[in-house]
């Protein structure tokens, strides 16, 4: 296993999201909510470095999903948990008890708890989500599994995802202790590497030349 930082997960989150086609927003936003996961001890760094391998470079288009009423689904592939998070952050306030969203064929969809976990912070809100055998409800403290064993959690496919606002329980609030490190496998943390390398510009000779140091001469 490889020991990091969640702020080493956190800054590789994002540039790897930016290197497999994100917007830098949406990178930023992505790597929020992974230090968000980590913190509580929940694997988001292993689940977004699978979820980004596999829809490296596709289009934005393909993945997005169609907000439209109480039903939302993508184009032709499964919703990217990242774009719909970011989304459903946006929406948080809008959401009601009584009015649940279906997000139609979401990749990873534990990775929306991290989203939704944050709103919930922001907006004094319990929000739950569901899908076939998994209930877990994101509270301002962390999140909280209704029902779920560990390989349903960390399903990469859930046919339907149900999202509810429910009205906030204080005797129900609690929080996680936080960590500030955590360890991953190395095929994951290999992953975000390779990805996050995209992010960065090879060095050149004028590059050199400006930057800090002797450039091309050997002072020594």
């Amino acid at each position: 296993m490889i020991a990091c930082s969640v702020n080493e997960l956190e800054a590789l989150t994002r540039r790897a999201s930016r290197g497999a086609g994100l917007t830098w927003g949406l990178a930023e936003d992505a790597g929020k909510a992974m230090r968000w996961l980590a913190v509580r001890g929940w694997p988001g760094g292993a689940l977004i470095a699978r979820h980004l391998e596999r829809y490296d470079g596709v289009p934005y288009a393909e993945v997005a999903p169609k907000i439209s009423g109480a039903e939302w689904s993508a184009r032709s592939r499964d919703i990217c948990p990242v774009i719909a998070g970011a989304a459903l952050s946006d929406r948080a306030r809008d959401l009601a008890p009584g009015r649940p969203l279906t997000l139609s064929s979401v990749a990873y969809p534990a990775l929306l708890c991290a989203f939704l976990g944050r709103a919930a912070r922001s907006t004094d809100t319990v929000f739950e989500v569901r899908w076939p055998g998994v209930v877990i409800q994101c509270r301002a403290g962390g999140l909280r599994v209704e029902t779920g064993d560990t390989s349903a959690i960390e399903t990469d496919r859930a046919e339907n995802v149900v999202v509810e606002c429910l009205p906030d329980d204080p005797d129900a609030r609690s929080s996680s202790a936080l960590a500030d490190s955590i360890e991953m496998a190395p095929e994951d943390w290999a992953r975000l590497k390779r990805l996050a390398a995209r992010t960065y510009v090879p060095a050149s000779t004028e590059s050199r030349i400006r930057g800090a140091g002797a450039g091309t001469t050997d002072n020594d």
